[in-house]
């Protein structure tokens, strides 16, 4: 019972699994990125980290996504 209890706890929740994936980029937009991301003193894995986590808040993307007109 206690065992449970303490898995349960939110401080406790926060360290989770880390899972590898595999993403493509064009290489020199990763490299743009990565040095926008180092200029705000995240790594591209926070980043992603960060993406992840929003899309889960708002159960979407975190912005609006339009279609361009053809």
């Amino acid at each position: 019972m206690w065992y449970a209890i303490y898995l349960c706890h939110p401080r406790i929740l926060q360290y989770e699994y880390k899972n590898t994936n595999k993403l493509t980029f064009r290489p020199k937009k990763l490299s743009e990125a990565k040095q926008i991301l180092a200029d705000l003193g995240l790594n591209f894995s926070e980043a992603v980290n960060i993406f992840t986590n929003l899309i889960v808040a708002k159960q979407g993307l975190p912005f609006n996504l339009k279609f361009p007109n053809y």
